[in-house]
């Protein structure tokens, strides 16, 4: 599935479902995001419906913005990894990369 402003609810739903596993409760889930930055529509929508969707289900969602630079991306997905977050959500920082 290829991720955009539309399909970023649906797939964070089901991600946090699935990381909740089926005795857990959505208010026991953390999901750490990453973004590329807050300068571009593309980005912010998605960061919005993961928000609401969070605050929906109770979930605990701390997102982070890279601001364009790999270095940052590293360092919000290793703190993620510190803080044993649930789910991590990563969006490129390199567009040309992805495939």
């Amino acid at each position: 599935m290829i991720l955009n402003q539309n399909t970023v609810p649906a797939a964070l739903s089901a991600i946090a479902s699935c990381a909740a596993g089926p005795l857990a409760h959505a208010d026991q889930v953390t999901i750490g995001a990453s973004i590329l930055t807050q300068q571009h529509p593309f980005y912010l929508a998605p960061a919005d419906a993961m928000k609401q969707e969070a605050q929906k289900d109770l979930a605990k969602l701390d997102l982070s913005i890279a601001n364009r630079t790999l270095g940052k991306r590293i360092a919000d997905v290793e703190d993620f990894v510190t803080y044993k977050v649930n789910v991590i959500v990563i969006s490129p920082v390199d567009s040309k990369r992805h495939g």
